[in-house]
């Protein structure tokens, strides 16, 4: 809703924006499926002892692949409405979202119930389409247009779409079982179990739009559900993550989305690299290197603060995209990894390479210190060479509880600094923060050189236009 939200008010509407909700009838019993019988559910008379067995009518709900293969229902339904007649509407599983302008709604019909008052609007037409289709939804879970609608537990708060921003609230109700159960899981001596784990979850979707600092929490609760190995007790894994989950349910601190665009700027370009030292006498799990190179786009303010790195220098970058001259501030920094850190990963699994933590490491330290407040608000291209640390902090979370602590720690730094990363991969060879990495940070010139010739390499197809 908030998408359709902002993309209505950059079309320039006016009139007020708001949002309905739709839920199809025994949305799993009324779906056919193809192989009945391969779904066969036994239940035993506790009284008699008799077994009975039988197959239950529609859709198996139990089956992990159950979501993906009946949503297609569900979307064809959407298709027709919006293709035929231009109903903004979507759905998540069998729930549908409509949004759409206040003058969209059309007549009402003060002889009509529910959707059918208003036979025009999104929800009306979705209730006579999904009902000509034989997946009628639900009268009795009809939500009408609303300028706060909830949806799936959120409550999407458009009242002044037109002024600022659009507000995202967890569901009060949602927030409190939430708050509930983890504290009951949190008691000394607490259990869960996979299926607990499971339930937990799914109730916790609302911990992924805080800037997906959540979804490190919400990885322990997945390697509950499918790798416990039997294990009911709480851990410190575990403890941690509801620690961080209970402080996102207990504020009532919203998600803003700004209405209006961010005043165009030059991205901050940022690139990392570690290097790792296998063990040696005196060194039990190794050493590492970590290297940093950053450019910050000249706004008029001087350099950067030193925060331990080279001094900044002047460093005019080509961009890709109509051949501008950019000038802006390069430094670069290299640190050797502390001791501690490999002992404290080693303490939840050894390994054989520590690469992946001090990639991640990197990355995060860059976010660090005095420096960091210079990327307040602005877009960031963060390139590093090393896909596993990559693809980790772009999911926001990892199944090694180590990284996922790291993942979370970061994410949480860019909710704070309210800034819009984009991690990318760049090729060794081309990456110029495996200079310092590697312990020839002194040569700044090969290094100024070396960015000069491949930034226009660095970026991608996708992000070139930013520059």
């Amino acid at each position: 809703m908030a998408t359709v939200g902002r993309a209505l008010c950059a079309h320039g509407v006016r009139d007020a924006i708001g949002g309905g909700c739709d839920d199809e009838s025994d949305a799993y019993r009324n779906s056919a499926t193809r192989q009945p019988e391969f779904t066969v559910v036994v239940v035993a008379d506790p009284s008699t002892g008799e077994v009975y067995a039988f197959i239950p009518r529609g859709h198996n709900f139990g089956l992990g692949s159950a979501p993906n293969t009946y949503s297609a229902k569900p979307e064809f339904v959407c298709a027709v409405a919006r293709r035929l007649f231009a109903a903004i509407v979507d759905h998540y599983v069998d729930d549908y979202a409509s949004c759409e302008p206040q003058f969209a709604l059309g007549p009402a019909r003060h002889h009509a119930v529910k959707a059918l008052r208003r036979p025009s609007s999104t929800q009306g037409v979705l209730f006579m389409t999904a009902y000509t289709l034989g997946a009628p939804v639900s009268a009795m879970k009809h939500q009408p247009w609303s300028q706060r609608p909830e949806f799936i537990g959120v409550v999407t708060d458009m009242t002044d779409i037109h002024r600022d921003a659009i507000r995202l609230w967890c569901k009060p109700a949602t927030r409190e079982k939430v708050s509930r159960l983890l504290a009951g899981y949190m008691r000394p001596g607490a259990d869960m179990t996979p299926g607990q784990a499971a339930s937990l979850h799914g109730k916790c979707g609302w911990a992924m739009l805080r800037a997906r600092m959540g979804r490190s929490a919400l990885s322990a609760l997945i390697t509950r559900q499918y790798r416990s190995h039997g294990e009911r007790r709480v851990d410190d894994a575990l403890r941690r993550a509801m620690t961080i989950l209970r402080d996102i349910f207990t504020s009532d601190t919203p998600v803003v989305l700004p209405t209006r665009p961010r005043p165009w700027q030059p991205p901050i370009v940022i690139l990392t690299d570690a290097s790792y030292d296998e063990a040696a006498p005196g060194r039990p799990h190794g050493s590492g290197c970590l290297g940093q190179v950053i450019w910050i786009p000249d706004d008029g303010r001087g350099p950067p603060p030193g925060g331990g790195r080279t001094p900044w220098r002047r460093q005019t970058v080509q961009s890709p995209v109509g051949g501008q001259a950019i000038v802006g501030w390069l430094s670069h920094a290299a640190v050797e990894a502390p001791t501690g850190l490999l002992a404290w990963s080693a303490e939840f699994k050894t390994k054989e390479t520590y690469i992946v933590l001090l990639e991640l490491v990197a990355m995060a330290a860059a976010y660090a210190g005095d420096i960091a407040e210079m990327f307040r608000g602005r877009d960031v291209l963060h390139f590093a060479d090393n896909q596993s640390a990559n693809g980790g902090l772009v999911k926001g979370r990892s199944p090694a509880p180590d990284l996922n602590e790291i993942i979370g720690e970061t994410h949480d730094r860019w909710a704070d600094l309210d800034i819009r990363p984009w991690v990318d991969y760049v090729r060794s060879e081309a990456n110029v923060a495996d200079l310092p990495s590697r312990g020839a940070g002194a040569d700044v010139g090969a290094a100024l050189r070396m960015i000069t010739r491949s930034t226009a390499y660095l970026l991608p197809e996708l992000v070139k236009r930013r520059l």
